[in-house]
């Protein structure tokens, strides 16, 4: 049995977990994917589950409290100390007769030492460096008072002890693209390349159609559109700028104030879809030609290839991982640039053969690099089923 844990939450290492155990599933293996029992699991799910849970009770019976227990609390962010996941569900199934051969692990305090049998981790950062967890950080802050930037950079030293000391524990750790690879093996851990896979529909019917007599459908996605990190407030910006080409422009996620504001503004027909579950996400890239995907800093970017697996064309920052993930240079901008953005997205929108080209592309990467069969190919020549 081949164990996929631990899906906590309903970001992308959620997805990672969920997109794992399928493609383990559909190459005829055993697997069990482990979940929080706050978390609801989509619908007819063809492989096992274990909703498990974290004993979180104080083992002394007393909780420390004042200085003393704020101040043990804030030391607890720096350990490297493994939660013990593994062990745990390990002893659990073995105690139940069940043999359990590996686990693939999204999060890497999930290793833990004591267990016998083959633990893979994903590395979820790159340059694998102090600094880089440091910047990163702070690009995700969005309120910058003086406890949330000490809290902050504790928070970031926390995951880069953790990350550090699991990477040496792991049996492999799971690199997400070929540059990512190479900086862990530079620092000595034992890193194969697996990137992460989606569903990857075999005919798709949008790619063979280049006939687009209307608006041309624009789509962006993010839980909060108006986020600093997320960036698309500055796309919106760009677009607004374009008078003369009207475009469908889809928004999914809460919009916010400044959002709010551009829409107000905009030249564009603008469709306001709030918040979706991922299903409904993917579903609306059926109805959209274009997925526009800035970020300032991503661990991955799920929405990039799932929407290109739908055979949407894509223009995404030319960085570490979003340059891996499109491969080509047309549809890849120069990160902050007006001009570069606009140049790029305005020859997309203005020649249907080009977004026929950007349609395919985009296609046809996701069901190479990207796909399901494409990561059970992977987990088999470097030996980890």
């Amino acid at each position: 049995m081949i164990v996929v844990g631990y899906l906590y939450n309903t970001n992308g290492m959620a997805t990672w977990c969920i997109e794992t155990a399928y493609a383990l599933h559909e190459a005829g293996e055993n697997v069990l994917l482990v979940h929080a029992p706050s978390v609801k699991l989509p619908a007819n799910l063809p492989f096992k589950t274990l909703c498990f849970s974290f004993n979180s009770t104080n083992k002394s019976g007393i909780a420390k409290v004042g200085f003393m227990g704020k101040m043990n609390s804030f030391l607890k962010v720096f350990s490297n100390a493994s939660t013990g996941f593994s062990y745990k569900v390990y002893e659990q199934l073995t105690q139940e007769g069940k043999k359990v051969d590996s686990f693939f692990l999204n999060q890497s305090n999930m290793i833990d030492p004591r267990v016998p049998i083959p633990q893979y981790v994903c590395s979820w950062v790159y340059p694998f460096s102090i600094n880089y967890y440091l910047k990163t950080a702070f690009l995700s802050l969005e309120h910058g008072s003086i406890k949330n930037k000490i809290l902050t950079i504790a928070n970031a030293i926390g995951f880069y002890r953790k990350d550090k000391a699991s990477f040496k524990a792991a049996t492999k750790v799971l690199a997400l693209t070929p540059a990512m690879q190479q900086n862990l093996l530079q620092q000595n851990y034992k890193a194969v390349l697996l990137s992460p896979c989606c569903a990857v529909e075999q005919n798709l019917e949008k790619v063979g159609d280049t006939m687009i007599e209307r608006k041309i459908k624009v789509i962006m996605c993010a839980l909060d559109l108006s986020s600093k990190r997320k960036n698309l407030t500055w796309v919106m910006e760009q677009l607004n700028l374009l008078k003369d080409t009207e475009l469908e422009i889809i928004l999914i996620g809460r919009t916010g104030e400044y959002m709010e504001q551009l829409i107000a503004v905009s030249p564009h027909t603008i469709i306001q879809k709030g918040i979706l579950t991922r299903e409904e996400i993917i579903d609306e890239y059926n109805c959209a030609d274009i997925f526009l995907f800035a970020s300032l800093s991503d661990d991955w970017g799920y929405v990039l290839t799932e929407a290109m697996s739908k055979g949407l064309a894509v223009l995404a920052p030319y960085q570490h991982p979003f340059n891996y993930i499109v491969g080509h240079q047309d549809y890849l901008f120069e990160p902050g640039s007006k001009q570069s953005f606009l140049e790029k997205f305005c020859r997309l929108v203005k020649n249907k053969d080009v977004l026929h080209n950007a349609q395919i592309h985009c296609y046809q990467r996701t069901k190479q690099l990207f796909s399901r069969e494409n990561f059970v190919l992977a987990s088999r020549d470097a030996r980890l089923i």
